[in-house]
């Protein structure tokens, strides 16, 4: 799955390693390693301008084209866990935490020392432990696509369920961004829009947007200005 820092965009792909896309010549900036067996698949920003890499082995940090594995107990935990769940997904919360989502495990809060900060599964509410995606809104809060539905944590670390009952249909949530300040989400069933009351009470609601057939075309959202 590809992320963006800025204006550049960086892809990892299985055989070679994390591609850095800018202009027309894609960078190979961390080459795979077929003797550890070692692929970055995300990158977080630290405040002192390095970087914390998320691999298939666990948390690494970034000096160069060269990844070094965190040390320590902590880091052994978040190894061992993303190994075991298969790694999905990946999003900076703020300048000290990012979320990892998983195939089996929901989604795991960490911070750049690899300590496991908390986990959000089926016990905290989330509709399925299989992630397919991340978003942080402006607020903060952390929105999670599952195949089963969305899942919402706040700065607070409340988490709230978003579904069929909110008008929210289709199977497997494939895709969530943020759109003239509105959040967008695409499902089986297409692609949905929350709507936006005047009752900050009442419970949220999402319209289906009109749109052609794109059901069986489209797997991603991304967010695009004219």
């Amino acid at each position: 799955m590809s992320q963006k820092i800025g204006d550049t965009v960086y892809v990892p792909h299985l055989t070679t390693g994390f591609w850095k896309l800018e202009g027309d010549e894609p960078k190979l900036i961390i080459p795979y390693d077929p003797a550890t067996k070692c692929l970055a698949l995300y990158l977080k920003p630290s405040s002192d301008g390095s970087f914390v890499a998320v691999t298939t082995k666990g948390l690494a940090r970034l000096e160069g084209p060269k990844l070094t594995l965190l040390p320590g107990a902590a880091a052994q935990q978040i190894a061992q866990f993303i190994q075991d769940n298969i790694y999905t997904c990946a999003a900076v919360v703020d300048d000290g935490t990012f979320a990892i989502g998983t195939y089996y495990g929901g989604v795991v809060l960490v911070n750049d020392q690899g300590k496991i900060l908390r986990i959000i599964d089926r016990a905290a509410a989330l509709p399925s432990q299989a992630v397919n995606g991340l978003f942080v809104d402006r607020e903060k809060s952390l929105w999670i696509t599952t195949e089963n539905g969305i899942a919402r944590m706040d700065s607070r670390g409340a988490v709230s369920l978003f579904d069929d009952s909110n008008q929210l249909t289709g199977r497997g949530i494939r895709s969530i961004v943020a759109l003239d300040g509105r959040l967008h989400v695409m499902s089986s069933d297409g692609i949905f829009a929350i709507k936006l009351g005047s009752d900050a009470r009442a419970p949220a609601a999402f319209d289906l947007l009109p749109q052609p057939d794109l059901k069986l075309s489209v797997s991603s959202l991304l967010p695009t200005a004219f």
